[in-house]
């Protein structure tokens, strides 16, 4: 869970939340083939993040503008927004490295994606 104080955030903006994401998910990973002892394992991992980055990359600007204009800022903080990739209390996007940035933070991304689609989905069930 985010440690983000939400009455800090000052009115979330859907818009610049979902600049925020595509500028996310549109960065490049940065992988070094030093950090590798085979080609084989530099393959497994560059598969690992392709196969997020193109689900991330197909989402349309105006569907995460959607989702987040129908979201609460708590929600946007607490719940979509939780775990690596996180709103601060400034209101922008970080991350949080785990292990190896390359090989996560597209996945990270894509579950933030998915938290907020799911809530968005129970809220008009």
């Amino acid at each position: 869970m985010s440690n983000t104080k939400v009455e800090n955030l000052k009115g979330l903006n859907a818009d610049n939340i979902a600049g925020q994401f595509i500028a996310f998910v549109q960065q490049k990973p940065c992988f070094d083939r030093m950090d590798y002892g085979s080609n084989s394992s530099y393959q497994q991992d560059y598969r690992y993040y392709k196969k997020y980055a193109d689900l991330n990359r197909k989402i349309p600007a105006w569907e995460l503008v959607n989702l987040f204009s129908e979201l609460t800022d708590e929600e946007i903080a607490k719940r979509v927004f939780s775990g690596r990739l996180i709103i601060n209390e400034k209101g922008n996007m970080e991350y949080i490295v785990g292990q190896y940035f390359p090989t996560e933070y597209q996945q990270q991304a894509y579950q933030a994606y998915e938290r907020a689609r799911q809530l968005v989905i129970a809220k008009n069930v």
